[in-house]
């Protein structure tokens, strides 16, 4: 068992805590993402209602790399301005938005569909 390490920054009042991105994520695993798929003039629109995001393509393949990418864009913006997000609505984004950076680019995308095979059904998910 690994325990956390906690350091001190130099000229910072604050602490870095270090920990496994395994540990981190076996942490953060209660912050599931739950999609919605919804149908809208011959296109699909996945919605990511935990981050207020969605992903549109014409196929239900365009519409999760849309909507990665889009979750994505936004953990970047996120966490350039923490300080801001933590004084708006958005505060409860970032354990989500934790969890899917630290996720392996490759597998971001199976992360949604695992998360959502209830919503999102199982026919579709492994389609």
């Amino acid at each position: 068992m690994h325990h956390p390490v906690i350091v001190a920054r130099q000229g910072d009042d604050d602490e870095v805590v270090m920990l496994s991105r395994t540990e981190t994520l076996e942490a953060l695993d209660r912050f599931r993402f739950d999609p919605r798929l919804k149908s809208d003039e011959g296109e699909l629109i996945i919605s990511v209602p935990e981050i207020e995001i969605d992903g549109v393509g014409s196929t239900f393949e365009a519409a999760l790399a849309d909507a990665s990418k889009q979750i994505e864009d936004y953990a970047i913006r996120y966490f350039e301005r923490i300080p801001f997000y933590k004084q708006t609505h958005r505060a409860p984004h970032f354990p989500y938005l934790l969890r899917f950076m630290l996720t392996p680019k490759e597998a971001r995308s199976t992360l949604l569909l695992s998360d959502s095979e209830a919503s999102l059904g199982p026919e579709l998910v492994r389609a």
